[in-house]
């Protein structure tokens, strides 16, 4: 069984290029949105392995999925990587007071992010 990710974020091509990273991997499958109301409506019926958001998004941000992740039935212990373009302890601090579990600091390379899905 595939180790399922959810990609949330508003830059498209830069869904595009982690879509692109995971598609050999065969033991990963990672589902991308670009709307982070269409990413709770699918957080409530998947149950998943790993989540990245993106910090900065219209609608819900990322603190605020991750606020409702920690409360879901689905959801609540999975590991959540933020995503933002801003090296910034504020940042991190809110994240990590949300339950965010790690950071990764947007552009990111193909081996940045090939990195992560391996870990």
């Amino acid at each position: 069984m595939p180790v399922r990710i959810l990609l949330v974020d508003d830059d498209v091509e830069f869904l595009n290029s982690v879509k692109s990273v995971a598609e050999p991997l065969k033991w990963c499958e990672v589902s991308t949105l670009s709307d982070s109301l269409e990413a709770v409506a699918f957080l409530k019926s998947e149950k998943l392995d790993g989540l990245l958001f993106n910090a900065r998004m219209p609608h819900l941000n990322g603190f605020q999925l991750t606020e409702l992740v920690r409360k879901s039935p689905h959801n609540s212990r999975t590991p959540i990587v933020m995503l933002t373009n801003q090296d910034d302890v504020e940042v991190m601090r809110q994240g990590f007071r949300c339950g965010v579990t790690f950071f990764m600091v947007k552009p990111a390379s193909r081996e940045h992010i090939y990195s992560l899905f391996s870990a």
